[in-house]
């Protein structure tokens, strides 16, 4: 994890990643003010978290796809927010969403269950794999 190396300009959580013929790396880059933003926004925030690490799993699972990995880091944060309902009315929390998570759930109404059945998979576990 590091601190936005781009110098101010991140404005959300993001997944970076490279590969060469002879090495691959990745990273999660937290743009300044990252506190605020939680404080801001939790739900939101706490749902970028969740987009990251499914993006993280992507790249650890050698399953980086231009097109699948967004969709499926979404369908992982719908997900989250089916399972964050009850919590949120139960604890008598600020329901609204933001617009963009409004649409996730309407992309994704059923979190995973909305993705097609070649887009999912069971993660493995860390301790399972030898890098």
């Amino acid at each position: 994890m590091v601190l936005d190396p781009f110098e101010g300009k991140l404005r959300s959580l993001h997944f970076l990643s490279m590969q060469t013929p002879s090495t691959r790396w990745a990273f999660f880059a937290l743009p300044y003010g990252y506190l605020d933003l939680v404080r801001g926004d939790p739900i939101m925030q706490l749902c970028a978290i969740v987009n990251m690490a499914s993006q993280g799993c992507d790249y650890y699972t050698h399953r980086l796809d231009p097109l699948h990995t967004p969709q499926r880091a979404r369908a992982y944060e719908g997900e989250l927010l089916l399972a964050l309902r009850p919590q949120l009315v139960d604890e008598r929390l600020p329901g609204e969403l933001n617009a963009y998570l409004q649409g996730v759930l309407e992309q994704y109404p059923e979190g995973l269950g909305s993705l097609p059945l070649n887009q999912r998979y069971a993660p493995p576990l860390y301790a399972d794999r030898h890098l």
